[in-house]
């Protein structure tokens, strides 16, 4: 039985710097109805304590658990998700704004068969203390769509972050794959496929931490691999739902955006090993067929052009240039 309107799940390991901003962005929400599931995934660093000291809050339900990464520490807190609609907050990333909340609860209340609510963010460059905003281009305050809409207008961004959904959408079995990196990509798939109706708020209250050594920055192995196996897997899952064409070439739209970064990624490994990922490559560039954006439309042509060392060579010395640019800027 639902006892509040909103559950927002934060995974925690090893942010004390940050995670009492985290929290308190919360906790000031006005007129707001949620519980706040704090989980601790096994930090060794104070970030245990900090969640403690918020537990005499009776919005605050803190969870311990062993070390199990980002996506099984979502998923543990899933069985404790009392709320109507979940949203999933990073621990480094805050709220901007105190009325977000509820002014996301009067928009749900009034459409109540939407399933996903999409709002924009701010990224935050902390080397340079310096903020980019990414706002729904809508006019309105928000309107109402198909998936297959919000990714062709770009409202839908790939992060389980930016998100409000449904709690029956997590107990009809949206789950996060344990143990791989970029885990997102797959989730964001499926909630693609068992979703119909969006709203899009105009809105950017989400600050997202863009931090030195954050994962979503290094470039590893591991990631490499584990970004090739979320687009087998997102390609597998999209051939077992049966939806109209619309919406499932939408859908591959997504997932080519998400080989472009794969392509951007592997262009700043070395030559030798670029080669190792030329078969995988080579097989699936043919979703850029689906591309929709700009970064998409370039890749796509300029495989049309190179052979895939080249474009490598090409997006890797674009992409080196616009990190030292982006760092130099004041």
């Amino acid at each position: 039985m639902n006892v509040v309107f909103f559950t927002i799940i934060v995974p925690i390991y090893n942010v004390e710097q940050y995670l009492e901003k985290c929290i308190k962005s919360v906790l000031q929400q006005e007129k707001a109805d949620f519980e706040l599931l704090l989980v601790n995934d096994g930090s060794t660093d104070r970030s245990g304590e900090i969640c403690m000291k918020y537990s005499t809050d009776s919005r605050v339900v803190v969870l311990h658990k062993e070390n199990g990464g980002l996506s099984d520490a979502r998923n543990y807190a899933h069985s404790y998700v009392g709320g109507k609609y979940v949203l999933y907050l990073d621990a480094d990333d805050y709220i901007e704004s105190k009325t977000f909340l509820c002014e996301s609860k009067k928009i749900l209340q009034d459409i109540p068969d939407a399933d996903v609510l999409i709002y924009g963010y701010k990224k935050y460059f902390e080397d340079r203390k310096a903020f980019h905003v990414y706002l729904p281009r809508i006019k309105e305050p928000f309107l109402t769509c198909s998936f297959a809409d919000a990714i062709e207008k770009k409202y839908y961004s790939l992060s389980a972050w930016g998100k409000i959904l449904k709690a029956e959408l997590i107990n009809n079995g949206l789950q996060f794959e344990k143990g791989v990196l970029c885990e997102d990509m797959v989730w964001c798939i499926s909630l693609a496929l068992n979703g119909e109706k969006v709203v899009v708020k105009r809105d950017a209250s989400y600050i997202y931490r863009q931090r030195n050594g954050s994962i979503t920055k290094i470039t590893t192995k591991k990631k490499i691999k584990d970004i090739e196996e979320n687009i087998k897997t997102s390609i597998r899952i999209i051939k077992k739902y049966s939806i109209n064409t619309a919406k499932r070439e939408q859908i591959y739209c997504f997932l080519a955006q998400y080989y472009s970064m794969y392509i951007i990624c592997i262009s700043l490994m070395s030559e030798q090993e670029q080669k190792a990922h030329n078969n995988f490559i080579e097989q699936y560039k043919v979703l850029l067929k689906y591309r929709n954006r700009k970064r998409e439309k370039i890749i796509w042509l300029l495989f049309e052009i190179f052979d895939s060392a080249t474009v490598l060579k090409i997006i890797g010395k674009i992409k080196r240039y616009l990190d030292r640019k982006r760092i130099q800027a004041p």
